[in-house]
């Protein structure tokens, strides 16, 4: 899987440098570009987006963003054809753009929700650029989107087998419905007061993320976006790339989570699109004085990624394999868990880690060694007790004997919580990690503890 990750962001970095080179084909109307120079610039640009510290960390977790970022920037390559095709007067290969593009935004929303943002510059696109039919267009590219959005109705399918995790419990219409339409994450969008909202702009690293000179030529592109917006194919593409590096912006800084910087992914692929006409401004204004001089930028992208690329290698340095990933981590802790433990987590990391030994078995990665499956150990992440989802997949899962015990929901979080761990502990051990122990013992009665390992035991009462 960290493999199907690694190859889906490098295929992701690769298409979009090609996207570049084909953008900057439409763009440069004097064709002062040779093809070898538009190349150049779309691998220099290319290369910043593969060493931002977002891609390259996607690249190496078993993580839904490798994948999202390549199905996104084949929908912004299909975009660009479909310009390129238009602008030329192809017809036929427009029109196939047209289906290619339903197509891959339907697997796009049926993969990431975040994805369907993507709409919004397609839409827009094939609203501007005239065309003799548009509703035919229209037409066509709505009907195209549907096959995508069919995967679906795997869903229901699959919950009705209650697996372990079964996210959102999908098995009636209504609870496919909440889950298709991310009904758990509405609190989340746009959760953040104003003061909190800015403090994170402010706050994220940008210049190690694009570096000084990829956000200076970034500029240079805005500008230029800016003041040919009445020529074609500015006119076409450029509000559908502004508003989506809008809405990008302003969704991701503003979403209630901890981990919201991996939310700017989406602007990687449209900001490389900008960069590269300021690559190719700043090119051809240089070869004007003197021919070499266009390579300049080139050359300054080139050797800066290369100290990027260093840095990037030694934050990813996994030479204690054993001590650093997840396989080390779940190998260790499954090796002291009863068979039968209770195991609440509070971070995506612990929990899928576990979940994923206690149902699949894991490997020592240090030795050949290797844990069965521990079907009797229950891992759950801490919000999911009080989600209703939850709640109904257990009862389907385990009945209403005493695996795993419930209760109702009590006033607060923290006497649920607290209701939930009593309920089980005369049954079975119950292990808990650092932040789920220290939201117990923020009420005034302490649960007694002892460490295991990265988790922690709950002793029970005498």
């Amino acid at each position: 899987m960290v493999l199907f990750s690694v190859v889906s962001a490098a295929l992701a970095v690769g298409i979009t440098s090609v996207t570049c080179s084909n953008f900057l084909t439409i763009v440069d109307s004097g064709r002062r570009l040779t093809g070898f120079s538009r190349g150049l610039i779309a691998v220099a640009v290319s290369m910043i987006l593969m060493l931002n510290p977002i891609t390259w960390s996607q690249a190496v977790v078993v993580e839904v963003y490798s994948l999202a970022l390549l199905l996104q920037a084949i929908t912004w390559y299909l975009l660009v054809k479909y310009l390129r095709f238009s602008v030329t007067g192809n017809s036929r290969h427009s029109m196939r753009c047209v289906v290619l593009l339903g197509l891959t935004l339907g697997i796009v929303g049926a993969h990431h929700v975040s994805g369907l943002a993507l709409f919004l510059p397609v839409l827009l696109v094939l609203f501007l650029v005239r065309n003799k039919n548009l509703v035919r267009t229209m037409l066509i590219f709505i009907l195209s989107v549907i096959p995508g959005f069919l995967l679906y109705l795997y869903l229901p399918l699959r919950s009705a087998q209650n697996p372990p995790l079964d996210w959102g419990n999908p098995e009636t219409f209504g609870a496919l419905a909440r889950h298709v339409s991310a009904a758990q994450y509405v609190d989340r969008a746009f959760g953040v007061t104003a003061a909190e909202f800015f403090a994170r702009l402010g706050a994220f690293d940008w210049n190690q993320y694009f570096g000084v000179l990829g956000l200076l030529l970034f500029l240079a592109g805005l500008i230029i976006f800016v003041f040919k917006w009445r020529t074609a194919p500015f006119k076409a593409v450029g509000p559908g790339i502004m508003l989506f590096l809008v809405w990008a912006v302003v969704f991701a800084a503003g979403y209630s989570v901890s981990d919201y910087e991996i939310f700017f992914y989406p602007l990687f692929i449209p900001v490389a699109l900008v960069m590269s006409v300021g690559v190719a401004w700043l090119y051809t204004s240089l070869i004007r004085i003197r021919p070499l001089l266009g390579q300049l930028p080139i050359v300054l992208i080139i050797v800066l990624s290369a100290f990027a690329l260093n840095t990037r290698w030694v934050d990813m340095d996994l030479s204690e394999a054993g001590v650093t990933t997840a396989p080390g981590f779940a190998y260790r802790q499954m090796s002291v868990l009863p068979d039968d433990a209770l195991v609440i987590t509070g971070t995506d990391g612990y929990t899928f880690a576990l979940l994923y030994a206690s149902v699949c078995g894991i490997k020592n990665p240090l030795e050949e060694e290797k844990l069965d499956a521990a079907p009797g150990v229950d891992v759950v992440a801490l919000d999911w007790l009080f989600s209703g989802w939850f709640r109904e997949n257990v009862e389907a899962r385990y009945g209403s004997g005493d695996r795993l015990l419930l209760g109702e929901l009590q006033s607060d979080r923290v006497t649920s919580l607290r209701h939930i761990i009593t309920l089980n502990i005369g049954n079975r051990p119950v292990y808990v990690d650092r932040g789920v122990l220290d939201l117990l013992n923020s009420a005034e009665t302490l649960f007694e503890s002892e460490p295991v390992l990265n988790l922690y035991r709950i002793i029970p009462s005498e």
